[in-house]
């Protein structure tokens, strides 16, 4: 996992000041964990994204072939409608309901017109279910089938002889399909003044065991960009997997389990990854869409202030504003200018990414800060593996006002630090201020 270095800060004070800055490189850090269910259906049709009417020919996930003969009108062939056919072809007792597919009998066309539903490949074993009803007369057929179309041959599914209303198929397991093929649903009817069928609620979805994994957003601060890691923990009914996805960067293949990490992606950048069994005899894994942004990074620092003879003289907080204006982000004792002045050690405060704060130091009395210093660290000062961000001696900024009392901000204010989470883009700046209150190097 690569290391980024985490935050830098900068103070515009006195020329006797002293300021010390050091990067502090931290392992990235994670920011959310989720385990993603799998994406089980293959084919899932009930045509109410279908226009009313005539079902087009061309091809698309649900068309159909028209082998019509005789004098046939435009809508003696499969038609999306809401309502059953002239005959009594009937399967709204069994699930049927809105949009429909449906084909009707004409007195003077032979028609012979098959409906496709779908498309999918890299499965061995599948269930499949759907709604219909059939009105059989004369010579008319109507089939169903889960076709082949690398192979061009069928599965039946059914084949009925008989009227028959209010029917539902499946689900049934279809097991023995190869994965490299791909798969449809087609329903053809033929029929020469004849009734009619009509079918509903098509659904295929796969029946196998999956891999299993979590996937887990890396952020990268610095170079606006995160990675995932990826924690695969079995294969399924796979002997390996692949790790693909569509955020262009590089697939991995016979990725084995345990952590693969891929990336980086640019900030924003919606991605879906998938881990893929199939090749290995198996089934796949699609995650939600995974992204990451600057609203959603963010990392804790520790603040520590110690040293100096005057310790009780001295308040902080941090803010969003300028010279302690603004949302409060956190302040000394949580309360009012001078509440639980002195010492903290390790008080945690967040940061987040891109983000602009102020750290507004207070000296109760117009003289110099005693020697107290702030100190920043990544990790809490007692972990012996911290590392200092910033640290800070004697600003001598000046309070605004004379006397001995805590007169509220800015009276108060000795120096105020501008902090922000670096980026490759922003370069920060900082101010100080003087004792009559004036600014010192204003940043642009």
């Amino acid at each position: 996992m690569r290391t980024i270095p985490l935050l830098h800060l900068i103070s515009f004070m006195k020329i006797n000041s002293l300021l010390m800055l050091k990067n502090s490189i931290i392992v990235a850090i994670v920011l959310f964990t989720f385990q993603q269910s799998v994406f089980s259906q293959l084919i899932s049709e009930d045509f109410e994204g279908e226009t009313v009417g005539v079902i087009t020919t061309a091809a698309g996930t649900v068309y159909q072939i028209n082998n019509n003969t005789g004098s046939c009108d435009a809508d003696d062939v499969w038609i999306i409608t809401t309502g059953n056919a002239s005959s009594s072809c009937d399967c709204s007792g069994s699930g049927c309901a809105g949009n429909r597919a449906l084909i009707d009998y004409d007195s003077s066309c032979d028609q012979d017109a098959t409906l496709r539903i779908g498309t999918f490949t890299g499965q061995t074993s599948v269930d499949v279910s759907f709604d219909w009803a059939y009105d059989q007369s004369g010579s008319s057929t109507f089939i169903a089938t889960l076709h082949n179309i690398t192979s061009g041959t069928d599965i039946p599914l059914i084949s009925p002889t008989t009227d028959l209303n209010d029917q539902t198929y499946g689900p049934v397991t279809h097991s023995g399909l190869t994965s490299s093929d791909s798969y449809e649903v087609r329903f053809t009817y033929t029929g020469s003044n004849d009734w009619g069928a009509q079918a509903d609620n098509i659904l295929v979805t796969r029946n196998c065991s999956s891999p299993t994994a979590t996937f887990t957003t890396v952020d990268d601060c610095l170079n606006e960009e995160f990675s995932i890691d990826i924690s695969i923990t079995n294969f399924g009914d796979a002997t390996d997997v692949n790790i693909t996805n569509d955020g262009g960067v590089s697939d991995v293949n016979n990725a084995g389990t345990g952590t693969t990490q891929i990336g980086p992606f640019v900030y924003g950048t919606d991605v879906l990854v998938t881990i893929d069994g199939t090749t290995y005899g198996g089934c796949d894994l699609i995650s939600n869409t995974i992204t990451q942004d600057y609203a959603t990074s963010s990392e804790n620092v520790y603040l520590t202030i110690s040293g100096g003879s005057s310790l009780t003289e001295k308040w902080t907080n941090v803010t969003t504003g300028i010279n302690g204006t603004g949302t409060v982000i956190w302040e000394q004792g949580g309360g009012s200018i001078g509440t639980g002045a002195g010492t903290i050690t390790d008080e945690v405060i967040s940061i987040e990414c891109g983000t602009t704060y102020y750290l507004n130091a207070f000296d109760r009395y117009d003289d110099s800060w005693d020697g107290t210093i702030w100190q920043f660290t990544d990790k809490p000062t007692s972990d012996r593996t911290h590392q200092v961000i910033f640290s800070s001696r004697t600003p001598n900024g000046g309070d605004q006002t004379s006397g001995s009392s805590w007169d509220g901000n800015p009276g108060r204010l000795e120096v105020t630090y501008k902090l922000r989470w670096w980026d490759a883009r922003d370069l920060v700046g900082g101010y100080s201020h003087d004792a009559n209150g004036n600014e010192l190097n204003p940043a642009p």
